[in-house]
């Protein structure tokens, strides 16, 4: 991981204990990204924002394209800014789809993009639960990678270099594809009636 300019993170979300362990163990200082709704609740805005994250407005395509274009000039400035491009975390395993705006960012200023994978956090605090196992967690962090371009195809395709590479390290199935993966697994997951 480059040690100073412009650098976007990204990594897989499992637990709640994912900003701490990429705090504890990342080699320098960055900004979270966080959907705008944890910004207004009164158990993590206070925390959130003490941290210096930068919030994008989800529900409103608008403000969410301007949250990005401030985030990419914090960028541009030499700023690290980490992302978990999933927007959330699940008790199940697996990676979930990614959104596009992480890689939008990193295509549109042209910085090196650090793949980092979690493995572990997830069996140490679940989804749902605030009793935490003993279990090892381990961070890898991944070659710099750059999009090739500037446009669509080149997030798209970085997006999906970004993802190979995470699936590589974090030991947890790929959550989505063009066949209805999810779908499957869901049924398949499903309680019986």
């Amino acid at each position: 991981m480059p040690k100073d300019g412009p650098l976007v993170i990204v990594s897989n979300h499992t637990s709640y204990l994912d900003s701490i362990v990429l705090m504890a163990t990342l080699p320098r200082d960055f900004c979270f990204v966080a959907k705008n709704s944890l910004a207004r609740s009164i158990w993590t805005g206070p925390f959130l924002r003490h941290l210096g994250t930068l919030f994008v407005e989800r529900g409103d395509p608008k403000q969410g394209v301007e949250d990005l274009g401030a985030i990419a000039e914090r960028v541009r400035s030499g700023g690290a800014i980490l992302f978990f491009p999933e927007g959330t975390l699940g008790r199940m395993a697996g990676l979930v789809p990614f959104r596009t705006g992480t890689f939008s960012v990193a295509t549109t200023t042209q910085s090196l993009v650090s793949t980092v994978a979690i493995r572990g956090a997830r069996t140490t605090l679940r989804d749902g639960s605030w009793f935490p196992r003993r279990t090892r967690i381990t961070v890898v962090v991944g070659p710099a990678l750059r999009a090739e371009g500037t446009g669509w195809d080149a997030t798209l395709a970085l997006r999906g270099a970004v993802r190979a590479e995470m699936l590589r390290h974090t030991g947890e199935p790929d959550l989505y594809d063009e066949t209805g993966a999810i779908e499957r697994m869901a049924r398949e997951n499903a309680p019986a009636n």
